[in-house]
């Protein structure tokens, strides 16, 4: 853990407020859920990801399209690549352009998957809501297919939406 050097006051009603600049650091937006543990006498806050209870269902999915298909595809979360059958890409973080897409809630085609000049392409992601593809919930994460050498069909996008669309319900029976 890194210390900041900030300290804060906790307010009548029990709030502390996070400074912008750490909330920009570690990404948070406002209305950003956020998971209280307690280690100890340390009260740590986490951003909330809906998703993380469901990592080895959506890394079954993984190893399913990818023995199938022959092409690789990635689950992420609002900010990280959260199953892959490619070890390397596992926890790495998103490029500012696929969490902009997830935020709005947009399915999109070729743009940077990872923060870094990686040189890895989404080819096409599928944007999945806290509940239904047609919901009006909030977005959640990915499925996303990296770009290769042929390009995709509509049948793989539908899949790909499908999929989204089931791990979003499974978020959202909780």
């Amino acid at each position: 853990m890194k210390a900041t050097g900030i300290v804060r006051r906790i307010d009548d009603l029990g709030r502390v407020v996070i400074p912008k600049e750490v909330r920009r650091a570690v990404r948070l937006r406002e209305g950003d859920p956020m998971e209280i543990f307690v280690e100890g006498r340390k009260v740590i806050l986490e951003k909330y990801c809906p998703l993380g209870q469901y990592s080895e269902q959506a890394r079954e999915y993984v190893r399913s399209f990818q023995g199938v298909m022959q092409r690789h595809v990635f689950i992420t979360d609002t900010e990280k690549v959260m199953a892959s059958v490619l070890h390397t890409f596992s926890d790495t973080p998103l490029s500012d352009e696929l969490m902009e897409a997830i935020h709005n809630k947009t399915d999109v085609e070729n743009i940077p998957l990872q923060a870094g000049d990686t040189g890895a392409v989404a080819e096409y992601a599928a944007i999945i809501r806290d509940g239904s593809r047609d919901s009006l919930g909030e977005g959640i994460g990915a499925v996303v297919l990296v770009q290769g050498e042929s390009p995709i069909g509509d049948a793989i996008k539908t899949q790909m939406k499908i999929a989204a669309d089931f791990l979003g319900r499974l978020a959202n029976t909780d």
